[in-house]
């Protein structure tokens, strides 16, 4: 019965996200259908001019956006990232001298001290979401991303796809750079903390991995990944 009642606004046209109709120029697709995430209203999908983004009609809720260049563009911030993440888990972290004591810290020893500590469970769950979940994202979307700026597709580009989105909420760099800046916070009083390339590069590579997100609409990847093939 849901399914039917969603069938029956199959005709919906989308709206601009600037408030208006997405028509003039605009011209209907091949008759694609897509559900809006926030209320499940099924709108038929536009071509939009540049810059322009698609809304639900009836909850606002957006839709998906054309961004020219978006896969060129997402393709050089993926390389980026990729560089980013090597010198981050090459390079030392932080160094940390404490009474004449100096102590190198890894993006990976908060994982480290936790199996040595006897938490295998958390030191297993934290190098998952700093650096296994991570890694398979950036190599995901290069399988993906790759191919498709020569406008083809590989036979693993769907299921490479289907694992970055399946992994995108539990990519944690962001949340692990933020505990260790409030750690320091409290250790600037109490130590000297010299920050190393490693330190940089993490950070880096939060602003980058987060802007490569952002500079290709998912449902235009879907989109460029299925004419490929």
């Amino acid at each position: 019965a849901h399914s039917r009642a969603r069938l029956m606004h199959a005709t919906n046209d989308l709206t601009g996200a600037t408030g208006g109709s997405a028509n003039g120029n605009t011209t209907p697709s091949s008759g694609e259908l897509i559900a809006c995430p926030g209320c499940d209203l099924l709108h038929r999908q536009v071509r939009l001019p540049a810059g322009r983004s698609a809304a639900c009609q009836r909850c606002g809720h957006h839709l998906y956006r054309h961004r020219p260049q978006g896969i060129d563009r997402a393709l050089a911030l993926t390389l980026a990232a990729s560089i980013l993440f090597l010198l981050a888990n090459v390079f030392p972290f932080l160094s940390i001298e404490i009474q004449g004591i100096q102590k190198e810290i890894s993006v990976l020893s908060a994982a480290i001290e936790l199996f040595r500590r006897g938490m295998p469970e958390l030191g297993l769950f934290a190098t998952a979401v700093i650096f296994v979940f991570p890694l398979l994202q950036l190599v995901g979307m290069l399988a993906v991303l790759t191919p498709l700026s020569r406008g083809r597709a590989t036979p693993g580009a769907t299921a490479a796809l289907r694992l970055v989105s399946l992994l995108a909420p539990w990519s944690m760099m962001e949340i692990y750079l933020l505990g260790v800046l409030v750690s320091l916070v409290k250790l600037g009083t109490m130590a000297d903390i010299t920050f190393g390339v490693a330190f940089w590069a993490f950070s880096a590579l939060v602003v980058v991995n987060l802007w490569a997100a952002s500079a290709v609409d998912r449902h235009y990847l879907w989109q460029k990944l299925e004419s490929a093939k």
